[in-house]
């Protein structure tokens, strides 16, 4: 988290951090987690504050701060704000170490991509601050990296850094192109190099410049063992709660004697998330955590899973696959992938076709009963196995409306004007196409979905425009 840099550090809407998410997760436990209409959020290192600017445009009657030590990236954030006309979110220029938060004073605080990139004080910063701004029933979303998958990355990072070395002058970039042509050196003439740091390196010459300089080429980036991540929380008065991706928790994928050790487990959760890190090699980690003093339910109350809205985080392919096998679209990544028919199917169906809107639980039933009259309880079962598995994602409130008009937030038509990454209203960010950006830009006011057709007729032929309309729509921009 450098103060200025040729590559500050880029931020951007991340649906993990969403309070309908979080608040999701965290009232499964037992928490009662604050209505994400009606709450407040502090954001450490907020960048240009591309993360909360979206949400609070969203949810006026909510409060958010953000924090950056870069006045570069807060400047850019404060001009967006403006131009926006909000008055719910506040961005301040400065160091968390110098600065006290509210006490008690927010639902949820997020910190990503911080713990691990600052001194041992920072780090110890964070906790303190964080745990003094939550409110009783608050949830903090932090980020790090993890042991043992880091390990590896940890080569690269040596081989760059001594590569940046070599540099005279100061700056970023001279240090960078050093550290990259370094790598590439030692990576096509040394025989001593694994074949994952080729790998990784070859992967490094498309990333994002900002990405590199920060985990390879920053003062610091300390991975963590999560039993001992856990030691350095639970001194600063912080419990587990639950990882931000419910998937990485699921043990379904490792093989049968790892799933015998882990339920053995089923009463040392932090014993059992660290097998599961080491059992899949895991370099990354979003941990939700609350106030130790907060007594949490690990049954996950089936009628509080029930209350929710689940909302999949893929959609309908429309391309033929193999027979007895549903075809499936990524919405994010636009990855595809087939699964076999069966119940969780059949669920994930329905839940896809209900559109970024999503649907709570027994209209989901009710549809699965139409198709093929399973009973309640295959139901609960199929969708709670989704769940847990990642193929949907559980809010606390829909994100989306019904979609019976076209209107885009101001946040995402500006976004698509300013050529940057624009925020749906899932939270999710996308890098859309010139055509994607013309469509969302001349949706000035709410107008049926047949008049902006029309409208983009002047541009398209009229299949491209009903495409590109589509499109938008299964990626949740229409509010």
């Amino acid at each position: 988290m450098s103060s200025s840099s040729a590559y500050p550090y880029k931020t951007y809407a991340r649906k993990e951090t969403h309070p309908a998410r979080v608040g999701a997760i965290a009232r499964l436990y037992g928490i009662k987690a604050a209505r994400v209409d009606q709450c407040s959020v502090f954001e450490i290192g907020c960048g240009d504050g591309s993360n909360i600017i979206p949400l609070a445009a969203r949810y006026t009657q909510s409060r958010f701060l953000g924090i950056d030590i870069s006045g570069e990236l807060i400047e850019k954030g404060r001009k967006e704000i403006e131009a926006l006309g909000l008055s719910n979110i506040e961005l301040i220029s400065g160091d968390i170490s110098e600065y006290k938060p509210p006490s008690a004073s927010f639902d949820y605080v997020i910190c990503h991509g911080v713990y691990s990139w600052v001194a041992p004080s920072v780090r110890q910063t964070i906790l303190d601050r964080s745990v003094s701004a939550l409110s009783s029933q608050g949830v903090l979303f932090l980020s790090y990296n993890t042991l043992p998958g880091w390990r590896q990355r940890g080569a690269l990072r040596d081989i760059m850094s001594v590569g940046a070395s070599f540099v005279d002058q100061d700056g970023d970039m001279a240090r960078l192109e050093n550290a990259m042509a370094f790598l590439s050196l030692i990576v096509e003439h040394s025989n001593s190099i694994t074949p994952y740091v080729r790998e990784a390196a070859e992967r490094l010459k498309n990333s994002d410049p900002s990405y590199i300089v920060q985990e390879f080429l920053g003062d610091y980036n300390t991975p963590f063992m999560f039993t001992d991540f856990m030691r350095e929380a639970s001194a600063s008065g912080l419990q587990f709660l639950s990882e931000a991706r419910v998937v990485m928790m699921s043990s379904e994928d490792l093989s049968p004697e790892v799933n015998e050790v882990l339920k053995s487990l089923d009463d040392n959760p932090i014993a059992r998330e660290q097998v599961i890190d080491i059992a899949r090699n895991r370099m990354f980690r979003e941990t939700l955590l609350c106030h130790a003093s907060v007594k949490l339910d690990r049954g996950l109350s089936s009628a509080v899973f029930k209350d929710l809205y689940f909302v999949s985080t893929y959609i309908p392919s429309g391309t033929a696959v193999k027979s007895g096998e549903l075809g499936l679209v990524e919405r994010y990544s636009g990855r595809e992938i087939s699964v076999p028919e069966g119940e969780c199917a059949a669920s994930l169906k329905v839940i896809a076709e209900m559109g970024p809107r999503g649907a709570k639980f027994d209209q989901i039933e009710q549809a699965v009963q139409a198709i093929d009259g399973a009973s309640s309880e295959d139901c609960f079962r199929a969708v709670y196995t989704l769940w847990k598995t990642g193929f949907i994602d559980g809010l606390t409130t829909p994100l989306c409306g019904v979609n019976e008009v076209a209107s885009v937030s101001p946040v995402a038509r500006m976004q698509a004007v300013n050529n940057t990454l624009v925020t749906s209203e899932l939270h999710e960010s996308f890098n859309l196409s010139a055509e994607e950006r013309a469509v969302l830009a001349h949706v000035l006011a709410p107008m049926s979905f047949s008049a902006l057709e029309t409208v983009m007729l002047a541009s398209f032929p009229r299949e491209r425009a009903a495409q590109l309309i589509s499109g938008l729509r299964e990626k949740g921009f229409f509010i």
